[in-house]
């Protein structure tokens, strides 16, 4: 097992994408890792009104070649990068279970990243780490760890990690859909870990460290949805 992180990072907008890869390379992570990109190719939904097209959501053909071939160039850039093409279900959620699934038990520790993820501050994986390797028994960690629903706690699916040792037994089953997306976020990750006898922490102040505000760059235009009826 390899005592670094496994970063899987879940793909779909150019837009966010070209982002994700600024900010990514231009802080320190501060520890090592292996980056897996995971995107969500094949199989997008058609939009049906004007609306739809408005959210990011939604790509053309172009912009789908336009990931495609950023994530080339990235290869080239960087060669240990791997690059996970698959069908567009279960959003993130079905992105980062199927990275996981390719990596699982290879690392000791495994982050989830969406490609919204700001980098705000150099080392900002060690934080990650530092938690991990605290006096307490943490299994996951993140940046928002936020209130939840059914469960008291949830982390924000945006950003994530857990060890190998409170990931293993979950029973992270396929996301199908945006509302099983949803489901998973609220109701998978604090509930396993704490019945798996670990506990789950946040480090910072909720968007120090990580950060999520690309509403500007996704949608740099603004429009007005038509009310319906």
């Amino acid at each position: 097992m390899k005592d670094k992180f496994a970063i899987i990072v879940a793909v779909h907008h150019p837009i966010s994408l070209r982002a994700f890869l600024e900010y990514f390379y231009s802080k320190e992570a501060g520890e090592d890792y292996d980056l897996f990109f995971v995107h969500n190719k094949f199989g997008c939904e058609e939009p049906k009104t004007d609306f739809d097209k408005a959210k990011v959501t939604y790509r053309t053909e172009e912009q789908i070649k336009e990931v495609c071939d950023m994530l080339d160039e990235e290869k080239e850039k960087h060669p240990d990068t791997v690059v996970y093409e698959r069908e567009d279900r279960g959003r993130d959620f079905g992105a980062y279970r199927y990275g996981y699934l390719k990596v699982k038990g290879q690392y000791k520790y495994y982050c989830f990243l969406n490609t919204r993820t700001i980098i705000m501050k150099d080392q900002w994986l060690s934080y990650f780490l530092n938690e991990f390797r605290s006096e307490k028994d943490i299994g996951a960690t993140g940046p928002q760890l936020c209130l939840g629903i059914k469960y008291p706690l949830c982390y924000r699916g945006l950003y994530w990690a857990q060890t190998d040792e409170a990931i293993k037994t979950m029973n992270w089953w396929e996301p199908k859909s945006r509302t099983d997306a949803h489901t998973q976020e609220m109701e998978l990750i604090y509930p396993h870990v704490v019945s798996a006898g670990y506990s789950c922490s946040q480090f910072g102040s909720g968007n120090d460290i990580l950060t999520s505000d690309l509403t500007e760059i996704l949608h740099p235009f603004p429009f007005t949805a038509e009310p319906s009826g």
